[in-house]
């Protein structure tokens, strides 16, 4: 069995006129939602084996702060500009077809709407917006990364703030 976790970014600051939207920071009451639902997530005893981010500080910040509750090395947190970049969920599934095999799970930090077009995609009816720093489970009843295909998750957690 493989398994993913897909966690929307936490509340972000409001973005200024000079500023990227790569640059935006989470707010102090993201960072309050980053906690509170890292430490949920932890109750639930799941520790992800690979952690993979968007490189935007805000989806970045909420990995860390999830890492630090969870005891992961924020290190170990993989960047990848796709998470951030792609327009489209259906455009991930190279992304859990090229995982390492010899983990079983990977934790995803990103952005809406990508990550519930992505979960639609893998789990049949699936339709709803993933709140900001809510988190998906869905397991897969396969061996391998590279058999995952569009509708063969099942949506095992799902936890909203």
């Amino acid at each position: 069995m493989k398994t993913i976790y897909l966690v929307r970014h936490a509340s972000a600051m409001e973005r200024e006129a000079s500023q990227k939207d790569l640059e935006r920071t989470l707010s102090d009451k993201g960072r309050e939602e980053a906690k509170q639902m890292a430490k949920l997530f932890r109750e639930q005893l799941h520790l992800p084996e690979l952690w993979i981010s968007s490189q935007a500080r805000r989806a970045l910040e909420t990995a860390h702060i999830f890492a630090e509750i969870l005891n992961h090395s924020p290190q170990k947190i993989q960047l990848n500009n796709k998470i951030y970049d792609e327009s489209s969920g259906s455009r991930f599934l190279p992304l859990l077809n090229d995982l390492d095999e010899k983990a079983d799970s990977c934790i995803f930090f990103g952005h809406e709407p990508t990550l519930s077009e992505f979960a639609a995609l893998l789990v049949r009816q699936y339709h709803f917006p993933l709140p900001k720093a809510g988190i998906l489970g869905i397991v897969f009843p396969i061996k391998k990364w590279q058999q995952i295909e569009s509708g063969n998750g099942l949506l095992k957690m799902v936890l909203f703030p």
